[in-house]
């Protein structure tokens, strides 16, 4: 993406500058620098591209980050999103076989969002506050991760369970690799 309008001044003479893609989720409208460069963005929501929007079906399957195949390494400003769809009376456990996604302390620049209910990128969206996550009343977020700590397997409390990969434009890392699997909720009560 190219925003003809951005512009770099210095001194009251703008200066055109594009910029590749969206800046991070986190920065502020408006950017002062130490050289009196002010840096104006227009709002910017990063959107799956249709290629990156999933919806699986299948009892049991693999979700990842999608890796650039000449670093090895996830891409920059990516938004994925995946929502498994089961059966009624279906669970859904998450079992993460790899885990390497930007670690930063509050997860605001690279992370992967688990939900229990269905995600678009208007159910939970990358805000100025990483905490600040909108959901509705079908969906909970469960976590918010990033590092390069395996997590914990999940179980859904339903048949439905949505997967959000978001990368900004910097620091890219191997990504994730997670595993899923329909458990019938009866077996879920039992164990």
């Amino acid at each position: 993406l190219h925003f003809p309008f951005l512009s770099l001044f210095l001194h009251s003479t703008p200066l055109p500058v594009s910029f590749p893609a969206c800046p991070p989720p986190f920065s502020p409208s408006l950017l002062l620098f130490p050289l009196h460069f002010l840096f104006l963005r227009p709002p910017c929501l990063p959107q799956g591209s249709p290629a990156c929007e999933h919806t699986l079906t299948d009892l049991q399957g693999t979700i990842s980050s999608p890796v650039d195949s000449k670093t090895g390494l996830y891409p920059a400003n990516t938004h994925c999103l995946w929502n498994i769809r089961l059966p009624l009376g279906m669970t859904i456990q998450l079992n993460f076989e790899s885990f390497e996604v930007e670690p930063v302390d509050d997860c605001s620049t690279d992370f992967v969002i688990i939900v229990d209910g269905l995600i678009t990128s208007k159910t939970v969206m990358p805000t100025p506050s990483p905490h600040a996550l909108t959901q509705s009343q079908d969906t909970r977020v469960w976590q918010r991760l990033c590092g390069i700590i395996l997590p914990q397997p999940l179980t859904s409390s339903r048949n439905q369970l949505g997967v959000m990969f978001h990368s900004d434009y910097t620091l890219n890392y191997k990504g994730f690799k997670v595993t899923y699997q329909a458990m019938s909720k009866s077996r879920k009560a039992s164990e």
